[in-house]
């Protein structure tokens, strides 16, 4: 990559990321502040299987999620109760390096990565998941990466 080019991606970057926090603080006037005070005390002993547990992140992704998904609730997952001592989260996401994709992660660890947000529970109502069924369904997909977002504008102004 030559040097000009470089800088225009550059002046380029630059004007996206500052038109995306113009963006964000429009947004967040239009968002209703409707968010949870509290989180939702999580009793790992009373999971089932189903449960959906949420997530509510206050900073700019979230506020963009919030406002894209007209929803307080920004990231869910389903409980997976293999036994009594084994309890999953199985979601999509991107924590770090080691969890990224859809993933099947321990719930201590998904408290952990998410402890400083806003959490939900809602317990399942219809008829009880069977765990072969979610382990057939989970084989099928937990090889899926997720795509990242690659940004390149010089295609742009260069015809």
């Amino acid at each position: 990559m030559d040097y000009r080019q470089q800088i225009i991606e550059g002046i380029a970057i630059g004007i996206i990321i500052v038109a995306i926090a113009i963006i964000l603080f429009v947004m967040k006037g239009q968002i209703p502040n409707d968010y949870p005070e509290t989180s939702t005390d999580i009793n790992v002993d009373e999971l089932q299987t189903g449960d959906i547990v949420s997530v509510s992140y206050r900073n700019h992704l979230g506020i963009f999620i919030s406002f894209w998904s007209s929803s307080t609730w920004s990231h869910p997952g389903m409980i997976y109760k293999r036994s009594d001592k084994e309890i999953f989260v199985i979601e999509a996401c991107r924590y770090d390096k080691e969890w990224r994709g859809v993933i099947v992660i321990p719930i201590d660890k998904w408290i952990e990565f998410n402890k400083k947000n806003i959490l939900a529970l809602t317990k399942i109502s219809g008829p009880r998941i069977c765990n072969d069924i979610l382990e057939n369904a989970l084989s099928n997909i937990v090889t899926y990466r997720l795509q990242r977002f690659v940004l390149n504008l010089t295609r742009f102004f260069w015809v």
